[in-house]
């Protein structure tokens, strides 16, 4: 069970990660 809860953990934050960098990067222009 845990091992599948951690899986599923990292997946979210590999499909996350492009979207937080390209947000991270939207405020650095903005700013």
């Amino acid at each position: 069970m845990h091992s599948r809860l951690a899986s599923k953990l990292i997946l979210v934050i590999l499909v996350l990660m492009p979207k937080i960098k390209k947000i991270s990067l939207l405020f650095v222009y903005a700013g």
